[in-house]
This record gives structure tokens, C-alpha cells and sequence, in this order.
């Protein structure tokens, strides 16, 4: 049971990362998807939960925006972390065309 709360905040973890990106530098999840090599749909199905991605795949994710999977994991942390950014539940309860405004 510990291991898969731990796998889901990983995954919560990484994907606050990647909206965070997504929204600082204006990329779409399509561009995103083609610059790390995977399909469009599998980036989506990582966002939304459904995949979790392998290692690898998050590490491609992590290089499109000129990061280690270190310093994207510890971005994902900050924005989680209470403070002046917004939760990743929170972002997550908004209408998807808000999410990047």
C-alpha cells in the first residue's frame, strides 16, 4: 500500500512539474510529446493518471525543458509546497482552458 502512495506522489509530483512548464513556456502537450519522442496521447495519459510513464520516458519529458529529472521532480516539490503557488489538486479542479492562463 505505501508503495503505491508513493508511485501516485511521484506522479503528482512530476506532473505539477510539467503544467508548470507547460504554462512558463507556452509549449503545447503535442509539441512537448513529439520533442520527447512519445505520442501526444501518452504524454496525456501520464497528466491524467492513467500512465505513469517509465523512467525513461519521464526523463525525455524532463530534457525537452533543459532539466534533470532531479531539478523537475524538485520543481514539482515547490509547487506543491504550500507558499504563493497554487496545489496540483487545485490546479487540477479548474476548467482545462484555465489551467494555463
Amino acid at each position: 500500500m505505501e508503495r503505491s502512495f508513493l508511485r501516485e506522489r511521484q506522479r503528482k509530483i512530476f506532473v505539477a512539474a510539467l503544467l508548470k512548464k507547460l504554462a512558463e513556456m507556452g509549449l503545447t502537450q503535442k509539441e512537448v510529446a513529439r520533442r520527447a519522442g512519445i505520442s501526444a496521447r501518452h504524454l496525456n495519459d501520464i497528466i491524467k493518471g492513467r500512465r505513469f510513464g517509465s523512467e525513461v520516458v519521464r526523463w525525455k519529458i524532463a530534457a525537452v525543458f533543459d532539466m534533470s529529472y532531479q531539478e523537475f521532480l524538485d520543481l514539482g516539490e515547490k509547487v506543491l509546497a504550500p507558499g504563493p503557488f497554487p496545489g496540483f489538486e487545485e490546479v487540477m479542479r479548474l476548467p482545462a482552458r484555465e489551467r494555463y492562463l
